[in-house]
């Protein structure tokens, strides 16, 4: 029970950042001559999105598969088709600060954004017992920066996929 419960809270924390890729589509002017849509940028984050719930699931003793099963990736890929989550990453994908993201959704259940926070708090107690690498999660750290910290949208790709260039 508890690989589901970390797995479908996860996701969507995740299918956030995979909506990122939609509001920079809109932030640029949208689709350009080419029919580009930011698809592989969006497959980008969702393949970093499943590794990371791969690492923090193990880091917890919680079966990691579920990040590639149901829960976590079958589960995300809908989350990101549509819905609130996908809509907040949209918003802080143009460019919006997540305050203002968040009050232009005011009244939604914003549970990825709940989720990002929780993870504020236990990413570092994960790190502190060694159980997790700070440089194993650079998307969730990145999320954390636009959520909690209300920083700007300024993605390092290279930190994000630095494991798959080695």
């Amino acid at each position: 029970m508890r690989s589901l419960e970390i797995a479908v809270a996860l996701k969507n924390a995740y299918a956030l950042g995979v909506g990122i890729a939609a509001g920079m589509l809109q932030a640029a002017g949208g689709v350009d001559a080419a029919d580009a849509y930011m698809h592989n940028l969006a497959a980008a984050f969702f393949a970093r999105g499943c590794k990371e719930m791969h690492l923090i699931l193990s880091s917890q003793g919680a079966d990691p598969e579920f990040s590639y099963s149901l829960p976590g990736a079958g589960d995300m890929y809908v989350t990101a088709a549509g819905g609130r989550s996908v809509t907040l990453g949209k918003l802080l994908g143009t460019g919006m600060a997540y305050s203002e993201a968040s009050a232009k959704l005011a009244g939604e259940t914003l549970e990825a954004a709940m989720i990002i926070q929780q993870m504020s708090i236990a990413l570092p107690a994960m790190i502190a017992k060694g159980v997790l690498m700070q440089e194993d999660i650079p998307f969730m750290q990145f999320l954390v920066d636009l959520v909690v910290n209300n920083k700007p949208l300024d993605i390092q790709l290279d930190a994000f996929f630095m494991d798959v260039v080695k």
